[in-house]
């Protein structure tokens, strides 16, 4: 059987409690207390997914009470339902801004209320459900370094051994080149999760386009020669940009990478830069098929594969960490299909001085 929501209700008006052990009880598991000060030992017994909290009680109000669970991470994903005879827009803002997810005025719609309730409680089990997803990726691409790099370190000493065969080098090159694709799959999940939390650093600077470009080209070179490919690259050296070096670096050199894969052998990649009116645009575009129109929506999506048969040549998420440094910074990466072939385009945020900069407001918790 499917488990029924976990509904608790903070009221201390008898008669409220009454109404809603009639409408409630049947469809959820509940659980009713009369005093805000009961709240976190039955927080901690009875795991609710939704609250009802009413506002004015005798001890302690609503409104303090939501504060203190939204100051507490470890209800983070708790549902909070406000319930109040007050009705003015200004206290439906102040419950907003003590966290509440929702505000409900006395005399309450019956059937409302329970749509309310299921609403909420899917939200807290989706919300949930990718926590987990997003902490266990985290978790096997941290835990999955140390033993790849332990692996491509014994592969390159094997490979100095001077009695093996030409077909022994092989598989060990196969050994090194299928441990290169899976340290970067990791770094890269581990970066497109600090990004998602908010855990990076955001530090602007002032640079040229063209020598920063030449030096993200210098780490693809191999990989563009042994695909053959022919770059262009056509980026007036006066333009200025204001952004994050090290994020741009991952961004720019995610969007050549996807060139690269989803092109065929001898093909052409092209960079070109503009500057018109101050707005300042990188376009990277590669010769080859275009995207399906059905696909262009779903290219920034995470780990997306558009066809399960070339699952090789990547899982989409290249181009989902350059869109997230780009809205980041304050900036845009945008995708047409032109004639030639696919492009993305970047805009990058309007320039500052290092003198105008204002600070960022952001959430640090490490250096990317």
């Amino acid at each position: 059987m499917e488990s029924k929501p976990r509904v608790l209700v903070v009221d201390d008006d008898h008669i409220i409690r009454a109404v809603y052990e009639k409408i409630l009880n049947e469809k959820f598991e509940l659980k009713i207390i009369d005093s805000g000060k009961q709240i976190l030992d039955n927080l901690s017994t009875f795991y609710p997914d939704v609250i009802l909290l009413d506002i004015m009680m005798p001890d302690i109000n609503g409104y303090e009470i939501c504060k203190m669970l939204r100051n507490n991470p470890h209800y983070k994903n708790l549902k909070i339902i406000l319930v109040s005879a007050k009705a003015m827009v200004e206290e439906r803002l102040e419950g907003y801004e003590a966290g509440a997810d929702d505000y409900v005025t006395k005399p309450f719609d019956d059937d409302e209320l329970i749509a309310k309730i299921r609403v909420y409680s899917q939200l807290k089990s989706a919300e949930e459900l990718n926590g987990l997803k997003d902490s266990f990726i985290s978790l096997i691409s941290h835990e999955t370094r140390t033993p790849l790099n332990g692996i491509m370190a014994s592969a390159h000493l094997l490979k100095d051994n001077p009695n093996l065969t030409d077909d022994d080098r092989e598989y060990l090159d196969f050994i090194i080149d299928g441990g290169k694709e899976l340290l970067a799959l990791s770094q890269k999940t581990i970066l497109l999760g600090k990004l998602k939390q908010g855990g990076v650093n955001i530090n602007k600077e002032n640079f040229k386009l063209f020598n920063f470009v030449q030096n993200c080209l210098k780490v693809k070179m191999e990989k563009i020669e042994s695909h053959g490919h022919d770059i262009q690259i056509d980026i007036p050296r006066d333009i200025d940009i204001c952004c994050d070096k090290k994020l741009m670096f991952h961004a720019i050199n995610h969007i050549i990478d996807n060139a690269i894969k989803h092109s065929s052998d001898q093909c052409s990649i092209k960079i070109l830069a503009q500057d018109v009116n101050n707005k300042k645009t990188l376009t990277i575009s590669n010769t080859g098929e275009p995207i399906p129109s059905e696909r262009v929506n779903q290219l920034y999506e995470e780990f997306f594969v558009g066809n399960i048969k070339q699952h090789n040549r990547g899982l989409g998420i290249s181009i989902a960490i350059a869109k997230r440094i780009m809205d980041l910074q304050g900036g845009s990466l945008t995708f047409k299909n032109e004639e030639e072939g696919p492009s993305f385009k970047i805009q990058f945020p309007l320039s500052e001085t290092i003198s105008q900069m204002t600070p960022h407001k952001k959430r640090v918790h490490e250096q990317v």
